[in-house]
């Protein structure tokens, strides 16, 4: 490893990293947009916390961009991790910062068509469908759908997959999945991290009424929804959408 690799491991393990040096590892794009598309460090140290504390084995990052979660990750918890990105140059330069800090991940160009839920007892997320709704100029590249029925197929493929995820299997989520939530995961901790809520989810047996989804820091139902479209405070063809006109779970 090179000198700015080992002075990050090491201050990572001390508590003493900020996201300014462990930046210094990617791309000047990469680096450029990490504060607005990269989960922060801190947040990452809360979420393996977390994860530590419910003995999380097999854990996955949907949509992992350029993998700065995993890597933090997995040296955070001495532990394979795998994640999950549909762009190729990102996956490409994900092994790569892997690699520079000896890091154990398994990164995957594709979906969450490409393993089976059930092959994880935990699971990840950075709101991975916000950029699909960007502006071209606040976007991280061009290879992002920009319709909302591409947001909503892909948001719904995530959410079945969590619905297939092995009874006890955790989600963490930093600002929302952007997606909807299904009933099965049950809320355990929540706090915020750098203005963005981070939470915890454990997957219970039964299948509760309601989904969930989170907007704006807020979880709300659908019920809520209802509230929230009827007085215009909410992206109402956006919301209805992932939600189903009628507000159904």
């Amino acid at each position: 490893m090179g000198d700015v690799a080992v002075q990050v491991r090491d201050r990572l393990r001390s508590g003493a990293l900020t996201d300014e040096e462990f930046d210094e590892l990617l791309s000047e794009r990469s680096r450029e947009y990490s504060s607005q598309f990269w989960t922060c460090v801190d947040a990452a140290r809360v979420a393996c916390e977390w994860l530590s504390d419910f003995r999380v084995g097999r854990l996955v990052d949907v949509g992992s961009g350029v993998g700065k979660f995993c890597t933090l990750a997995s040296l955070l918890l001495n532990r394979r991790v795998w994640g999950l990105e549909r762009r190729g140059r990102l996956v490409f330069e994900s092994r790569r910062l892997a690699q520079r800090l000896d890091a154990e991940v398994v990164f995957v160009e594709g979906d969450v068509c490409s393993y089976s839920s059930r092959g994880f007892d935990a699971f990840y997320a950075y709101n991975p469908f916000g950029e699909y709704l960007f502006n071209e100029r606040n976007r991280f590249d061009e290879d992002s759908p920009s319709t909302i029925a591409e947001y909503v197929r892909r948001a719904t493929a995530v959410e079945a997959w969590l619905r297939s995820a092995p009874q006890g299997a955790l989600l963490v989520t930093y600002n929302g999945l952007g997606g909807r939530i299904p009933g099965s995961f049950v809320e355990a901790r929540s706090r915020v991290v750098r203005g963005n809520t981070l939470r915890l989810w454990v997957k219970e047996r039964a299948e509760r009424l309601e989904s969930h989804f989170e907007l704006e820091g807020e979880i709300v139902s659908p019920a809520r929804l209802a509230e929230l479209t009827n007085d215009g405070s909410a992206d109402v063809a956006l919301i209805r959408a992932v939600f189903g006109a009628a507000g159904t779970v």
